[in-house]
């Protein structure tokens, strides 16, 4: 919470102050949460969480109803009444954003699975490229442009064109969000590893376990970080 918090803060800005964080964190639930609670507070928020999952669960139904209304419906049941998808959609994280993107994603691949045409394998892209951006998992996702090779019993030159309709938008997608973080943060990638900056956090700031007095390794280390970190702005 505190980290998507702190990217809808710095997003804005000119300068942001952690880029560690701008560069882990995907921008669809930062932006979406932080901003019903910079206009609404907690209950706008709560409002909107609430809509992706009603969303979410509709999706799930629409795209088990390819096997009965019955089955559809089960399904439909079984998420509501399941406590742990219900409380995704009630704390500040991106687990239910992405849940809510995934299960739109699912539904436009069934669609095109049924449909086998090249819009419908577009909008299965799009819905992957949205879906990236709530986490960084894109790369994953375009593992499943080979989907029209399974999906479809068209020719093979047609099922090769329907691949290249379900990446081209993922790949839109990722590279201008790659640019973006080239541009801004002077790191060209959809993110960085997950919390590669946490160790650092934990040994300087929370046990600091780190301190001049440890010896003359840690008294070097602390005046290259008086006078060469600390000295530039944003540190």
């Amino acid at each position: 919470a505190q980290s998507m918090l702190m990217y809808h803060h710095d997003f804005w800005k000119a300068v942001p102050e952690s880029y560690a964080t701008m560069t882990y964190r995907m921008p669809i639930p930062p932006l979406v949460v932080g901003t019903a609670l910079d206009l609404g507070g907690p209950t706008l928020a709560e409002v909107v969480l609430g809509i992706l999952f009603s969303a979410s669960i509709g999706f799930w139904f629409l795209f088990a109803r390819r096997w009965g209304v019955r089955i559809a419906l089960g399904a439909a049941a079984l998420l509501t009444l399941y406590p742990a998808y219900g409380w995704m959609f009630h704390s500040v994280n991106s687990d239910g954003v992405f849940a809510a993107t995934f299960a739109a994603w699912l539904y436009m691949v069934g669609r095109a699975a049924d449909e086998g045409t090249l819009k419908a394998f577009v909008r299965a892209g799009v819905a992957a490229g949205v879906m990236s951006m709530a986490r960084h998992a894109g790369p994953v996702f375009l593992l499943m442009g080979l989907l029209p090779m399974v999906l479809t019993q068209q020719p093979l030159r047609r099922r090769l064109v329907l691949c290249g309709a379900y990446i081209l938008p993922v790949v839109l997608v990722l590279g201008a969000w790659s640019l973006h973080n080239g541009i801004r943060y002077k790191a060209f990638a959809v993110s960085r590893p997950s919390y590669a900056f946490f160790p650092y956090w934990r040994a300087f700031v929370e046990t600091r376990i780190v301190a001049p007095e440890n010896g003359p390794a840690s008294r070097q280390l602390a005046e290259a970080v008086r006078s060469e970190l600390l000295a530039n702005e944003p540190y």
